[in-house]
């Protein structure tokens, strides 16, 4: 693979994950929801470790549903994105 196609293959599959974590914001349900920022990152860890936990259990299995597992993995990018903002981003 050339180094062109590698990184298109990175930049794609970052490309995937956005679109699944912004279709998980946007739901009504999620829009409601207060800011991450007054929710402290020791509850957001709890949250990202929940996640991590329930897809622990079903990533080995070929039988569970791709799309739950998909979802987990967006809450998961989620549940990190607003840590990282909490702490100020990258800067």
């Amino acid at each position: 693979m050339t180094k062109a196609k590698h990184l298109k293959s990175i930049f794609d599959g970052v490309l995937r994950f956005q679109q699944a974590q912004f279709k998980e914001l946007r739901k009504p349900k999620n829009m409601s929801k207060p800011h991450w920022c007054t929710t402290s990152n020791d509850k957001l860890y709890n949250f990202l470790e929940d996640k991590m936990y329930e897809l622990d259990g079903m990533i080995s299995d070929s039988k569970v549903d791709v799309d739950r597992q998909k979802k987990l993995c967006a809450d998961i990018g989620n549940y990190a994105m607003m840590i990282l903002d909490n702490l100020g981003g990258n800067k």
